[in-house]
């Protein structure tokens, strides 16, 4: 995984952290054509130009310094 994408996608994770604790996100869908990147709660239906990034992928990574669980 791209270090940028990753990075995001934590930013993305630790935000979404601060405001809502009450469900846990499986992972992230990143669309390669638009750079978007949002949180996915529920098993992905992609379309071709998007890429599904589990949440453990982020998290496992070396020197993550996410919370593995909300606080």
């Amino acid at each position: 995984m791209h270090p940028t994408v990753r990075q995001r996608c934590l930013q993305l994770y630790q935000t979404y952290g601060e405001g809502h604790r009450t469900a846990q996100p499986v992972g992230f869908v990143y669309n390669r054509n638009t750079q978007g990147l949002k949180l996915l709660f529920s098993s992905p239906i992609l379309l071709p130009t998007e890429e599904f990034i589990p949440l453990a992928a982020v998290l496992d990574e070396p020197n993550s310094r996410a919370s593995r669980r909300f606080p």
